[in-house]
């Protein structure tokens, strides 16, 4: 992966995303704290909205699109794979200690090799290991609409975004009646992949559109102006809206993840509305002023988001078995100590390119 021709904004973004979803997969008091409190949203819709859109760039100016998203595609099953591995490794590991495991590795002990293939094979995702085979089904795709939508780009992407909002509010009525949702079986985590990919073919048609409407790239701040100060005013208040509503100030019933109106499995109406108002205020800051949103430590995780990802589950798993008496302290130390490897790992990577 090298390092040079990225926009240091992107990976900022992806890397406070990413962050964010490590600390709240580690769970305790910092991720009690920080998931949802900005509204009806989690950094799991940032980073495919963000993935989609990145790709999107990086695939327009690439001869050959589709050759590079299935080269992506097995990048991503690669890793996928690795966490598999090593998960099922560890997992074996604790069965002997009597640890039954979490969610999607019951009855792993028995059956290894069956629960292996099912999960390489993206058809029984255990907890946490449901993110990069969504990415892979999306890559996929990609590769096959990319080309056609280049074609006529302005009419075409319109055309893909209204069929994926249509596909969306299908899986809105559809998910019970699905025979593989209720198959005891076939678990394809929590990610209803009929609605999550929504979420990505926006990022990618608004990379699209953007691109052909829009050449200036984001390289430095621009001047301030009473119409940015108005749309940016606006927006925020948008955001302090679903703020006080998701933490209850306002006094309203706050609807929990189950709800349709914001299930995360289906990617309620409600949480993708919330979500919308983060992306516009986040671009409008990026065509702007990027520098408010560039950060150096999440930059440097966000430039190895795929290995980070597949690695920081080995803690998270390892994290799940510690004993239930453990000091609070514990709950603050791990996860910056695991945010403090992963970091040196990135570091590491970076160094071992430039050599």
């Amino acid at each position: 992966m090298a390092t040079t021709k990225r926009i240091a904004v992107y990976d900022s973004i992806r890397g406070i995303l990413l962050i964010l979803m490590i600390l709240d997969h580690l769970g305790g008091p910092i991720a009690h704290l920080l998931y949802g409190r900005l509204g009806f949203w989690s950094a799991a819709e940032g980073f495919f909205f963000l993935s989609g859109f990145v790709v999107t760039r990086v695939a327009q100016r690439k001869e050959n699109a589709p050759l590079w998203f299935l080269r992506r595609t097995w990048k991503i099953w690669t890793w996928h794979t690795f966490s598999v591995v090593a998960l099922a490794f560890l997992m074996m590991t604790l069965s002997l200690w009597g640890w039954k495991g979490l969610p999607g590795w019951e009855g792993f002990s028995d059956a290894p090799l069956t629960h292996l293939a099912g999960a390489l094979l993206l058809i029984h995702l255990p907890d946490y290991l449901d993110v990069l085979p969504l990415y892979v089904l999306l890559m996929l795709g990609a590769g096959l609409v990319f080309p056609w939508v280049l074609q006529k780009p302005t009419i075409r992407a319109w055309i893909l975004l209204l069929a994926s909002a249509n596909l969306w509010l299908v899986s809105l009525f559809l998910h019970e009646a699905c025979p593989l949702a209720q198959s005891g079986w076939f678990r394809f985590g929590i990610f209803n992949p009929l609605s999550w990919q929504f979420v990505f073919w926006a990022g990618s048609t608004t990379a699209i559109l953007s691109a052909h409407f829009c050449q200036r790239t984001p390289t430095g701040p621009r001047r301030f102006s009473w119409r940015f100060n108005l749309t940016l005013s606006l927006i925020s208040l948008c955001l302090f809206f679903f703020w006080g509503w998701k933490n209850g100030i306002w006094g309203w019933r706050v609807p929990n993840d189950e709800s349709i109106w914001t299930s995360r499995t289906l990617l309620g109406p409600l949480r993708l509305l919330s979500f919308t108002t983060v992306v516009s205020w986040c671009a409008l800051l990026v065509r702007n002023h990027p520098r408010w949103l560039t950060f150096r430590f999440p930059s440097l995780l966000g430039r190895h988001s795929l290995q980070i990802y597949s690695i920081h589950l080995i803690f998270v798993y390892m994290w799940s078995f510690r004993p239930t008496h453990l000091a609070d302290v514990w709950s603050y130390l791990v996860p910056a100590g695991v945010l403090t490897f992963l970091a040196m790992y990135a570091h590491q990577r970076e160094r071992a390119y430039r050599s």
